[in-house]
């Protein structure tokens, strides 16, 4: 149980690195347009996140904590 919970918090810390460095990225490109921001980070966590489910849904031998 505590290996699911420090791999859940790990991957929040991650994800939420990632949000901040890509919505400061886009923000210092197009300065005028906050709006995109949100939407490019929307974007591409949608699509990681769809390639990670169809990657864990095709290898079922990696641990669940990984998943």
């Amino acid at each position: 149980m505590i290996r699911m919970a420090l791999a859940v918090a790990c991957g929040g810390v991650i994800g939420t690195l990632l949000r901040f460095a890509v919505a400061t990225w886009v923000s210092a490109q197009w300065p005028r347009h906050f709006f995109l921001a949100t939407v490019a980070v929307n974007l591409l966590g949608c699509l990681l996140i769809g390639y990670l489910y169809a990657t864990f849904l095709a290898r079922p031998d990696i641990s669940p904590e990984l998943r």
